[in-house]
């Protein structure tokens, strides 16, 4: 569900599409004006309140969302190049799928944007107590996982701003 006047997406359970939060944990979640802005625009004003944001033809919750992600990340260049699949045919055969040679790469998963929101917080400074209670997680150790690419991305610049650093 969209709330356009606190620029948040509010994650709630939706039984008539057989969707629940995980662990059962409806939340709250800030998104910036600016995307509530363009999907203010892009949402149809008949629209209810619990329609799905990016529907299916039939106004469904959109069931091929991965594959059409996975088309936007081949059409972009930002498939690997590595990654091959190999799937059993009903007659036997198999066929091999390339992500070099189409929109086969396991590196893009739904999943991925989550992370992404999670690491860019924690990059800007979002404190891990409000992010875990944004990602709906029980226990701190799910949220730090997050934690990764912070560490692995800035950890340099923030030791040489650092008090221990004026000590050198």
């Amino acid at each position: 569900m969209l709330i356009f006047k606190n620029s948040a997406l509010r994650v709630t359970a939706k039984p008539h599409w057989g969707f629940h939060p995980k662990n059962w944990e409806e939340r709250e979640v800030p998104v910036p004006q600016r995307l509530i802005k363009l999907l203010q625009a892009f949402r149809p004003r008949e629209a209810n309140p619990d329609d799905p944001v990016f529907p299916s033809p039939s106004g469904r919750p959109d069931g091929v969302m991965l594959e059409k992600l996975k088309i936007v990340a081949f059409r972009g260049k930002l498939n690997c190049g590595h990654c091959v699949t190999e799937h059993k045919l009903k007659d036997g055969e198999t066929k091999t799928n390339r992500c070099s040679n189409g929109p086969y790469c396991s590196r893009w998963f739904l999943h991925k944007f989550r992370h992404t929101y999670a690491t860019r917080h924690l990059q800007d400074g979002i404190d891990i107590r409000t992010l875990q209670q944004w990602m709906g997680h029980r226990d701190i150790a799910s949220t730090m996982d997050y934690l990764k690419g912070v560490r692995n991305r800035d950890i340099q610049a923030r030791l040489n701003k650092g008090s221990l650093a004026a000590f050198a």
